[in-house]
């Protein structure tokens, strides 16, 4: 995945997780989470920083973890 377009998971309330494997964060449109109940966004642990500083994705920083794949 090298991208995710806009509001691609908008509206769908009963995501709580996602899980992205790539170790580059692909680039998000805008609101691809907006009204969802996304509790955690599962990232490569050696990664987490670059998730979390990467565009669009500084939003949702206080939900991306690290995880082993």
């Amino acid at each position: 995945v090298t991208s995710i377009s806009n509001d691609t998971f908008s509206r769908c309330e009963a995501i709580t997780k996602v899980y992205c494997k790539a170790t580059t964060p692909p680039a998000i449109g805008y609101e691809i989470f907006y009204y969802t109940r996304i509790k955690n966004i599962y990232v490569p642990s050696s990664c987490v920083n670059t998730y979390k500083t990467a565009d669009g994705w500084e939003y949702y920083a206080n939900k991306i973890v690290g995880y082993n794949f």
